[in-house]
């Protein structure tokens, strides 16, 4: 549905990772769904959760500029760890569990 990259913000010294729809996978149902996460984004407040800076539109497709967190992905994670399928979902289950501890105080669901 999207990519996201690295990107500077312009006239801050900050990197942000920068979510936008993929050209040609811009239906209006995914669209929408976009913009219902970073909706939810917004309203979210965790150390455990990357925070939302920006977003909007550029070149009619929806974009989020959210916090840039280094380090590997939980896919990079489970590749060097060697984690089965049932090892991997535990792991996914458990960085969700602890990336939504605070999300009901916060009036909204966590993200992905």
């Amino acid at each position: 549905m999207g990519a996201v990259y690295l990107a500077s913000r312009e006239g801050f010294h900050q990197q942000v990772a920068l979510k936008i729809i993929k050209r040609g996978m811009d239906t209006d149902a995914i669209v929408r769904r976009f913009v219902q996460e970073r909706d939810v984004l917004a309203s979210l407040n965790h150390p455990n959760i990357a925070r939302l800076l920006d977003g909007g539109t550029t070149d009619g497709l929806p974009f989020i500029a959210m916090e840039y967190v280094e380090g590997e992905t939980i896919t990079e994670f489970c590749d060097h760890k060697r984690l089965t399928i049932d090892q991997r979902l535990s792991a996914l289950s458990q960085s969700l569990r602890r990336g939504r501890l605070r999300a009901p105080e916060s009036g909204g669901p966590s993200r992905h």
